[in-house]
């Protein structure tokens, strides 16, 4: 069994640890938020992660310095203890109010991925589109050669080759690449889709526990909020 002033020790430093754990924890949350971006969907997806990512830290920090309850305790440390228990029910409506912000922001950040997306997929088939009708437009192998050419190909056509056929080989290559240039915009499309989603599921379960955390916290620190009796 430990002495009082063992005991005292114990809870002093466990509640130190607790307050540098705090005290960490808002300079890093200061950097995380500087400079603002506010309306910037991708940077509040990541600061909103970024939060997640560190929430462990205040809980521990808070459970610290909440061990061992009014034992060992300045008075002063008690108005701090009051304050901190109002300030967790602040930080589980924070954290509440993040799910739709984040669903919110998801949204937006695919809808903007998909229009990068189409913008160069349209743009790449443009350009195949006008090779492929100034290749069928062509009527000789003298045509072909300077449409080739303009494309930055580098070889030379034998003049004996039948313009036809050099030209349904050409379009049929075309066509081979849009098709397959297709399949990598919709592989990169999927990829996006997917790592945005693994990330907004994660954090928004995150920022849901931690919010019922935080309200757990505030719900078991009634005795922080109410007045101390003289006799205690």
């Amino acid at each position: 069994m430990q002495s009082p002033n063992q005991e005292f020790f114990t809870f002093s430093l466990i509640r130190l640890v607790g307050y540098g754990l705090l005290g960490l924890t808002f300079i890093d949350f200061i950097s995380i938020i500087l400079p603002l971006q506010l309306m910037n969907s991708v940077w509040e997806l990541q600061t909103m992660g970024a939060f997640i990512e560190r929430i462990p830290v205040p809980l521990l920090g808070i459970a610290f310095i909440y061990y061992g309850e009014r034992n060992y305790r300045a008075p002063i440390e008690n108005l701090l203890l009051r304050w901190l228990s109002y300030f967790s029910l602040i930080l589980a409506i924070f954290f509440l109010l993040m799910v739709p912000l984040g669903i919110n922001n998801t949204v937006r950040i695919e809808l903007t991925n998909n229009a990068v997306i189409n913008r160069e997929l349209v743009a790449k088939v443009e350009q195949i589109d006008k090779f492929r009708n100034k290749m069928t437009a062509a009527n000789s192998s003298a045509e072909i050669q300077a449409i080739l050419q303009k494309q930055s190909y580098q070889g030379k056509l034998p003049d004996k080759i039948n313009a036809q056929e050099i030209k349904e080989q050409i379009i049929l290559e075309l066509n081979n690449t849009e098709k397959d240039l297709r399949k990598e915009i919709e592989a990169v499309r999927s990829k996006k889709r997917w790592d945005l989603l693994k990330k907004s599921i994660k954090w928004n379960l995150g920022a849901l526990v931690a919010s019922c955390l935080f309200f757990v916290i505030w719900k078991d620190t009634l005795w922080a909020r109410l007045e101390r009796r003289e006799d205690d």
